[in-house]
């Protein structure tokens, strides 16, 4: 029994080695249709606030997919905001308030549920600007500008830490609407609208060395609004508008820094999307809202389930075997005195647990009986385990 149980392992493992992931509806936020809505993550839960001029506040327990509202955004009513986190902090920065752009900058305190405006950025107030985060600093920059709204190449630096500003080298060209995502200290940043071009380049920033390397295009058609997060040491963007001929995109693109390359994921199922927020959690993509293709401005929350053949991606290479194998209650992890983070996924690609491993010991007992995937985080190492009982 045991045998054919670890034949059958390997034999899905073949099945489904080629297999797309997919997407699933989630609660609704509970307030009106938004796009250009700003989010961030903060533990097990995710914030949504802004956009649509709008100044509400949301808080999202991912685990129990349920919405609670918090009091709004002080900053006021704003659209074409950027949001993300720091070191358990949550910040929203630039936007346009209805009568002018800025670029401010409020940081969310969960423990105290409060906001503080801390140092406005140098340059001139933006809309639609580029970031990405890199441990407790935020690169901002392109964007349209206050009062003419002219597209800008500028790169800033913001320190979390010390609350300062610096001006970094500039953006290869003038452009607004792109969209960024973090690996390492490398930010990946490109795409986005100048005057008549519909831009689907695509560029690396290397925050150490302040410089810029061009990469592969992306492989979807030239869009600005899109969104990119950062996941396994990949970038995943989504959606987006192509501005001149109007259309809303649905798709749903990977990049490996590591081969320079693009592929193509299975497509978000509610229509195309301009400007929905994303994030990331445990490994998982969430995205939602944004305006489709007939201007329907939606409040939708959908999850990326990536397939079982992603989390053992180069499983020759990255194999550590655990016993006992079937387990009942607990296993070991031969070779290491120090595991640190395991993640423990389901066959469909579901995180059923995290956990965080002292010793080379673990306990399984509340795992229910059935096949796992275990991932080691700190070493990329992958585990296949069965529990029987």
């Amino acid at each position: 029994m045991k045998i054919s149980s670890f034949f059958f392992f390997i034999s899905f493992l073949v099945t489904v080695g080629y297999s797309q992931g997919t997407w699933t509806q989630l609660s609704s936020i509970p307030g009106p249709g938004r796009h250009h809505a700003c989010s961030f993550v903060l533990g097990d839960s995710a914030y949504v606030a802004t956009g649509s001029g709008l100044a509400d506040f949301y808080k999202y327990d991912i685990y129990a997919d349920t919405w609670t509202q918090l009091p709004d955004f002080p900053g006021g009513g704003r659209n074409f905001a950027i949001g993300f986190a720091i070191n358990g902090k949550g910040y929203i920065s630039c936007g346009f308030n209805g009568s002018s752009a800025n670029m401010e900058i409020w940081e969310f305190d969960p423990a105290s549920g409060g906001w503080t405006q801390k140092t406005s950025g140098p340059a001139i107030g933006r809309v639609h600007p580029a970031f990405s985060v890199v441990g407790d600093r935020v690169y901002i920059g392109q964007g349209q500008q206050d009062g003419n709204f002219a597209d800008l190449d500028d790169w800033y630096e913001y320190n979390a830490t010390t609350d300062t500003w610096t001006q970094k080298t500039d953006f290869m060209s003038l452009r607004h609407h792109g969209a960024g995502a973090t690996v390492g200290n490398v930010i990946y940043v490109g795409t986005g609208h100048h005057l008549d071009t519909m831009h689907d380049d695509w560029y690396a920033y290397n925050a150490d060395t302040d410089s810029w390397e061009v990469k592969s295009d992306f492989t979807g058609a030239g869009r600005s609004a899109g969104n990119a997060v950062a996941r396994l040491g990949k970038v995943y963007y989504l959606a987006g508008e192509d501005e001149i001929n109007f259309a809303r995109f649905d798709d749903f693109r990977e990049y490996d820094p590591v081969t320079d390359s693009w592929s193509t994921l299975t497509s978000f199922p509610a229509d195309g999307r301009w400007a929905p927020f994303m994030f990331v959690h445990n490994d998982t993509i969430y995205a939602g809202a944004g305006e489709d293709n007939q201007l329907n401005v939606r409040n939708d929350l959908w999850r990326y389930d990536f397939s079982t053949a992603d989390l053992i991606e180069n499983l020759s290479e990255k194999s550590h075997p655990v016993y006992p194998n079937p387990a009942s209650s607990s296993i070991i992890i031969p070779g290491k005195e120090k595991v640190g983070t395991i993640h423990i996924y389901a066959l469909d690609g579901t995180l059923v647990s995290k956990e965080e491993a002292k010793s080379n010991y673990l306990s399984v007992e509340h795992l229910k009986p059935g096949l796992y995937v275990l991932k080691i985080l700190e070493s990329g190492y992958v585990s296949k385990l069965r529990i029987e009982r």
